[in-house]
């Protein structure tokens, strides 16, 4: 993929779908923001302005646009362990450099560039923050962005050795950090938050080495459309290309056997019930907004195919890959991985103890899910009429949205 600069977002981006990073790189499609996007920026612009003395904190407040902001705005300066040497920072700091690793003026000339939330040299610690708006329970840490920012870092201050870099999360509100200690130009020992160590080396600066032989490896690679998760939830929203000019969705009546497709408003006239559901379901992909009751009928017969047809491929490449490996699809490889969850099933009830005993039931409350199931599963012969009077007093109906069979008396009642 031709690429003239490297940064983080590119990688990120790329690691997900080459042929949609390159697509806005190289072919001028503007990327669409999604809304979870919108926030973030708005959160990094107002703390940039007003913990660089650019506007009072009150001024930002009265700047929101997005009510949540001011919250998360707030609890950035309440949290902010270094709200008092504030002005001892840069802020949305760009860092422009050259292949070699020379620190550029002239950012249209870099190859490589990095914008860093906040950056300062405090107490002989290169002070490196990215400040995040995740919701709390889904901050995640991701080495390649930790490391491209240390990187780039080192650059702007070569004389330093230690290099602290942080995930601030204000809705959390927490900090989480790691320690860089450059031990020579060579070798850099990374201390995580927990003190477990890891330890990076090469022929030279082994971080700015991994953002290189990256590049090369994105120049060098062809921009294929990768299917995964990110179709559906690109940073918060399907992405916009999905049945809008991605590749693998206009080869998908190829996948289809090829049904064939005719203009709107459909004629079916002709076509056996396979190539009926499948010209309707596709149509309705397309975006076609002439529906008629026998159209999603046959729509939704596609879907329902489909679903079962992808749950039993997949059942089969999960065998095919617990004994083969990983499934490559374009620069990744994707399998199933068993990982362990922390679970307190086996202990509950003393957890439930020391929950009650520090904040009470309401508290406790909050960390039990209670169900219909889950109380029936009391015991009909210790709790029987105890489970009768819950569900009966404290009982709701809860809505939930399925396809299922509508009962014939309500067919009935609507004239079907």
């Amino acid at each position: 993929m031709k690429l003239n600069r490297y940064s983080k977002s590119v990688d990120a981006n790329f690691s997900m779908c080459p042929w949609k990073t390159d697509q806005h790189r190289n072919h001028g499609v503007k990327e669409v923001m999604g809304d979870a996007a919108k926030l973030g920026i708005e959160l990094h612009d107002l703390r940039a302005s007003c913990a660089s003395g650019q506007r009072s904190l009150e001024d930002c407040l009265q700047a929101v646009t997005i009510p949540e902001v001011a919250d998360w705005l707030n609890k950035a300066v309440a949290n902010d362990e270094f709200w008092s040497r504030r002005h001892e920072f840069d802020y949305e700091k760009r860092i422009a450099l050259s292949l070699d690793g020379k620190v550029l003026k002239d950012w249209r000339r870099c190859e490589v560039m990095v914008i860093l939330d906040r950056i300062g040299l405090i107490d002989g610690v290169v002070e490196i923050e990215d400040l995040k708006s995740n919701t709390p329970g889904f901050e995640r840490d991701n080495p390649t962005e930790r490391d491209t920012y240390v990187a780039a870092a080192r650059k702007l201050y070569p004389d330093q050795d230690r290099f602290r870099f942080s995930y601030f999360y204000p809705r959390a509100p927490k900090r989480v950090a790691w320690l860089y200690t450059y031990e020579t130009e060579n070798r850099v020992v990374v201390t995580g938050p927990k003190g477990e160590t890891e330890t990076h080396e090469a022929d030279t600066d082994p971080l700015w080495k991994r953002i290189i032989d990256r590049l090369a490896e994105i120049r060098a690679t062809e921009p294929v459309p990768t299917p995964g998760a990110h179709c559906t939830n690109w940073y918060g929203q399907p992405c916009q290309f999905l049945g809008n000019g991605c590749p693998l969705g206009d080869q998908l009546p190829e996948i289809l056997r090829d049904v064939p497709v005719v203009e709107s408003p459909l004629d079916l006239d002709g076509l056996n019930h396979r190539e009926k559901v499948w010209t309707a379901f596709v149509h309705l992909l397309a975006g076609d907004d002439h529906i008629t009751p026998e159209i999603a009928s046959l729509a939704l017969q596609g879907v329902q195919q489909l679903s079962g047809a992808v749950k039993a491929v997949d059942k089969v490449l999960r065998s095919w890959s617990s004994r083969n490996g990983p499934i490559a699809i374009g620069p990744s490889e994707w399998g199933y991985v068993t990982t362990l969850k922390p679970g307190i099933k086996s202990r509950k009830v003393t957890a439930l103890k020391m929950i009650h005993g520090s904040g009470g039931w309401k508290a406790a409350a909050k960390a039990v899910n209670i169900s219909p199931s889950s109380v029936k599963r009391l015991g009909k012969r210790e709790y029987g009429d105890l489970c009768d009077v819950i569900l009966h007093v404290c009982g709701e109906q809860v809505e939930e949205t399925v396809w299922q069979e509508v009962p014939d008396d309500l067919r009935e009642m609507d004239g079907g």
